[in-house]
């Protein structure tokens, strides 16, 4: 094996750094390449986008005026037909509106009826005056005009007979609440209590007292009998007129929001139709703006392209530099030697 100098080692090894320099290089060059490629795939990709969204645009431009007849037609038409639904919806509630409303107060005026019939209040209201009345009456009149009888107590005071046994004492003595043993005979207190005439007058305050309440109260038991008589008489009657105006107020409803469903309907249709008109302009408009953003897209991709020959010729570059300085080192490396 040949000894190198150190001028030959030296050489062989500045050689070989920048070899190793070169090939770097070259690695990097190569991964620039595939980042740009990578731009190119994703410019070229928008720029097909960008052409086909300009050749729909000069379509539609191209259509445009065709289209607007046809257009207008449509909103025409759908004008018309808007206006055929507004006028019978006009129309309608002028003649229905106010059978509407009348239906309405008179299902509530039933409803109430049901609910509460002013008969039996004021028939009530007639039967508790007169109890509470007649109560009164009847017990001041007991009071002033009854009869209660004499008895005279032991000490010789004179008291009503219905004073007697009455669980208060009136004689001085008391001897009208006297009470006799179970083995003695009855005192005159219990004989009188027991007495015809004192029962006779005790029923005859009981009539004066009872009498006035029944008197006040009758009315208003004869109009609550009527109160129920005329209630049940009338109670079918009013649930089928009920019935009847409540199927008629549906029916008048539903026929209001149809006609109303139909007007919305017609205004939806025109709504959707100028959207695609302002679509459809707003497409047109857009037309220079696309070829702007076309020519751009197009010179950014015109420079990717040089941009990418440019580093494969430097690649290449690096590689005739790689070879050239291999040739000026391998007679220094022996045989078989491999790096």
């Amino acid at each position: 094996m040949k000894k190198l100098s150190l001028r030959e080692l030296s050489h062989l090894k500045n050689t070989l750094s920048v070899i190793n320099s070169i090939a770097m290089e070259e690695k990097k060059l190569e991964e620039e390449i595939q980042s740009m490629n990578q731009k190119k795939r994703q410019a070229t990709k928008f720029l097909s986008q960008i052409n086909k969204k300009l050749e729909a645009a000069i379509i539609t431009s191209e259509e445009h005026e065709e289209w607007i007849i046809k257009f207008d037609n449509k909103i025409k038409h759908n004008d018309q037909w808007q206006s055929k639904a507004e006028s019978k919806f006009e129309d309608f509630v002028n003649e229905n509106q106010q059978n509407i409303s009348d239906n309405d107060i008179k299902i509530n005026t039933l409803r109430n009826y049901e609910s509460g019939n002013y008969i039996f209040v004021l028939a009530m209201f007639i039967i508790f005056s007169g109890l509470i009345s007649g109560g009164v009456y009847g017990y001041y009149s007991s009071e002033n005009n009854s009869s209660r009888g004499e008895w005279v107590c032991d000490d010789g005071q004179v008291i009503d007979l219905l004073d007697v046994w009455d669980g208060t004492i009136h004689c001085s003595d008391g001897s009208d609440e006297a009470e006799s043993g179970y083995f003695q005979s009855e005192t005159r207190a219990e004989e009188a209590y027991y007495s015809d005439e004192h029962s006779d007058l005790n029923w005859a305050e009981l009539r004066l007292q009872t009498e006035p309440i029944f008197m006040f109260a009758i009315p208003g038991v004869i109009l609550l009998v009527f109160a129920f008589w005329y209630h049940e008489i009338k109670s079918a009657p009013i649930e089928i007129e009920m019935k009847r105006l409540v199927a008629e107020n549906q029916k008048l409803k539903q026929k209001k929001a149809k006609l109303e469903s139909k007007i919305d309907s017609w205004k939806l249709k025109t709504w959707k139709l100028t959207e695609k008109k302002d679509k459809r302009e707003r497409r047109i408009k857009d037309i220079p703006g696309i070829k702007k953003q076309k020519v751009e897209v197009e010179l950014n991709v015109g420079y990717i392209k040089s941009s990418i020959i440019k580093t494969i010729l430097e690649i290449e570059k690096c590689q005739t530099m790689t070879a050239e300085n291999w040739d000026s080192i391998k007679h220094l490396i022996p045989l078989g030697l491999t790096f």
